[in-house]
């Protein structure tokens, strides 16, 4: 199971776990989280509140320091040139390209975003690098 990455509603920056939605509210439960029961009534103790718009599922890849990579990360990436492969993918130009992570339903996976379009990681960018994420460096997305 892929983790999640939340930023805490208590400012005391991001936690990671797993992702749950209780009465409205979003929660990740670290892996520290404990299991206490008490009068035979099982809870677990550590769940975290997060802002809702800051959770985002890991990718499953790192970048080139080996930090992983969440959804609503910001990647510097250089790109290859590429060619138009379906109507979402544009022609790029060499170079270097800030990317927000995002998941696309069309093709059930994750996807890069620019303006210029979106494009799938393993296609045409190499040496990706975190440079930031939506919820604290909003000024960087393209």
């Amino acid at each position: 199971m892929r983790m999640y990455r939340g930023k805490r509603v208590d400012g005391k920056g991001w936690v990671e776990g797993h992702h749950c939605i209780i009465e409205g509210k979003h929660y990740i439960i670290p892996d520290d989280a404990e299991i206490v029961e008490e009068r035979m009534n099982p809870t677990i103790q550590g769940f975290v509140e997060v802002i809702p718009s800051s959770v985002g599922q890991s990718i499953g890849k790192e970048d080139e320091s080996g930090e992983k990579m969440y959804k609503g990360d910001i990647v510097e990436a250089v790109g290859q040139e590429v060619v138009k492969i379906t109507d979402s993918y544009r022609k790029m130009k060499a170079g270097i390209y800030n990317f927000v992570i995002f998941w696309s339903e069309p093709f059930s996976g994750w996807e890069f975003k620019h303006p210029i379009g979106s494009i799938h990681p393993d296609i045409g960018l190499r040496e990706y690098k975190i440079i930031g994420n939506t919820t604290d460096n909003p000024e960087l997305v393209p």
